[in-house]
Order: C-alpha cells, then structure tokens, then sequence
C-alpha cells in the first residue's frame, strides 16, 4: 500500500554530468567516466516511513574500442558482456524484472554484462555476489573512484550519494601505442516507493536519465 504523503518526498536529485579520462602506464591503458548523483528526501517524512524511499539504477547500451600501431588501425571489438580483459568489465548483473505497475523497467534480462537495447539494473559482481546501487541494506562504499552509501544509519537516512566510474582497462599488448575508444551508454536513475515489505517497488516518485557518449575519434588514450 503506497504512502498517503501531502509532498513530494523528493528535495534535491541531481542529474550527474559525466566527465571521460584516461589513464594507465607501460603495462596498461584504462578509459572511464566520472560522475556524482546526489538524493535529499524532505525531512517532513516521518522516520518510520522514509525507508520505504530507495535508490534505483538503470543502465543499457555499448562500449567498443581498438588498438592502433601509430597510424594503423587495428579492428574494432565489442565489449560483450564483460568479455575484455578477462571478464572484469562491465559486469552488470541479471536483472530480474520488476512490476508492470511499478514504472520501473519491467522486463528481465539474464545474464552478466551490458545489453545494447535493454535495461539493466546497474551494480557489479563483487565476491561472486551481486550488488546493485541505492540499496539501504547494502554495504556502504565511500571512495575516489566509487559511492554507494545513505548517510547516516541507513534505515533512517534522508541523504543519499553514488559515485560511479565506468570503464574499461586492459593490456596494452605487444606493438599498439594508441588505444581508440567507443562508449554510447544510456542511464536511468529512480527514487522509487517501496511496499511494506520494503523490498517491492510501488511507484516511480522521480526520476532522471544521462549519458556518456564519446564517438568514434573523440576518445584516445597514448601509451607513455
């Protein structure tokens, strides 16, 4: 049963601007985004009910990249659920569906990695174990590179904050020096209402979408 509230439980939810960079060494190249997402609920929701107001993230679309020996191009390749570099990119769990009447993404999706036209609900595999983003029961992740926490004691808490770094690293290999990079990806971010199990969503309350999109030719790395 969904919550009789006066207000928008939402405050404050910003929409993440993504920002590319690169980086490795002699052994390595590594090409990412960068962004932040910033959540306030309004304090006027009474504290027995605001965990039912939770994080929810969606991600769909496709990642390429070659290699290039000083002007000449090697073939493109496809980073197909989290083929490159042993398995570790771009791990997105199964996605299981959610309700028709939810307005989430309702439709399932089995499988690790990313799916060109479907929505994913965005996390990683961390010690063979799934983990997705926005999540009060979840493990609190703060640092450079990746967020993933309610502040405060998470049941209660009226903040929430993400920092995510998609990306894709591998070996330079034995002759390239030039590494060309593809990334069309598209993102959905929910606050949604759960039920009184506080684990089924009911309905939508906001929501935003942003990309990374970096075209053929715009996105380099150079070996050093």
């Amino acid at each position: 049963m969904a919550l009789n509230l006066s207000f928008n439980p939402v405050k404050r939810f910003t929409r993440p601007t993504i920002v590319s960079y690169q980086g490795g060494g002699q052994r390595r190249w590594r090409g990412y985004g960068k962004f932040d997402l910033a959540i306030d609920l309004d304090p006027r929701i009474p504290e027995t009910q605001v965990g039912h107001f939770e994080y929810r993230q969606f991600i769909r679309g496709v990642v390429w990249y070659r290699r290039w020996i000083d002007d000449t191009a090697g073939d493109w390749v496809k980073v197909d659920r989290g083929v490159a570099d042993s398995g570790k990119a771009f791990q997105i769990p199964a996605y299981a569906g959610a309700p028709m009447t939810s307005g989430l993404p309702a439709t399932a999706v089995a499988g690790v990695g990313l799916d060109d036209w479907r929505w994913k609900e965005d996390g990683i595999i961390r010690n063979n174990q799934a983990v997705r983003y926005g999540y009060r029961t979840g493990v609190k992740v703060s640092g450079p590179g990746e967020r993933d926490e309610w502040l405060g004691p998470p049941l209660t808490s009226l903040q929430y904050r993400l920092r995510d770094e998609p990306s894709l690293e591998d070996d330079w290999g034995s002759f390239s020096n030039w590494i060309e990079l593809y990334f069309d990806l598209e993102f959905k971010g929910f606050v949604v209402e759960l039920d009184t199990d506080f684990v089924t969503p009911l309905r939508v309350v906001e929501q935003r979408s942003w990309n990374f999109k970096r075209d053929e030719g715009e996105f380099w790395i150079q070996k050093h």
